[in-house]
């Protein structure tokens, strides 16, 4: 169980039935109500984000080329050309500070930002529903790896990140 208030929800539109222009992860403290929204580069968009154990930092698992930030808005919904290449394992750290307030269904909501840091490039994996596997990306409880699945290279495969573990360029 997490023990943390806080639960992420999925990155969503402005609205599904609207254009898919904006993109967002939210998050609801159940304690006190609180909501927060994170706004998400489209290139960062993934189909699946989860939060850690402390409710500090997020994950998500990219996506493949049908992906949602791959059409234009509707009632369009044409494949982008070039396609945005999100195929990477993301870490979602937010950014401490003052946050924008803005109305959503008559609530007040926070809008915060994040660091966006690319863990695993997924560009090899399979993300098919007919063949492929899904991430199922998950932190340890310490927060300090992420665990997920993988299929490269035609195998399917187990994969360990250590938070800050990327070699960083000088």
């Amino acid at each position: 169980m997490n023990s943390s208030a806080t639960t992420a929800s999925r990155c969503g539109t402005t609205s599904r039935r609207r254009a898919r222009s904006s993109f967002w992860l939210a998050a609801v403290n159940i304690y006190t109500g609180e909501r927060i929204r994170y706004p998400v580069a489209r290139e960062q968009w993934s189909v699946h984000f989860n939060v850690s154990w402390s409710g500090k930092i997020f994950s998500g698992d990219g996506a493949g080329p049908d992906g949602v930030a791959n059409m234009t808005p509707l009632p369009e919904a044409k494949t982008l050309n070039p396609p945005v290449n999100n195929k990477w394992i993301y870490l979602f750290t937010p950014i401490a500070g003052k946050f924008d307030t803005i109305k959503v269904g008559g609530e007040d909501v926070k809008v915060g930002k994040f660091t966006v840091e690319k863990l695993f490039n997924m560009a090899p994996h399979d993300y098919s529903k007919r063949t492929g596997v899904e991430p199922n990306l998950m932190f340890t409880p310490d927060d300090k790896w992420l665990v997920f699945r993988s299929k490269n290279a035609g195998q399917r495969a187990a994969g360990l990140r250590r938070r800050g573990s990327r070699r960083r360029k000088k």
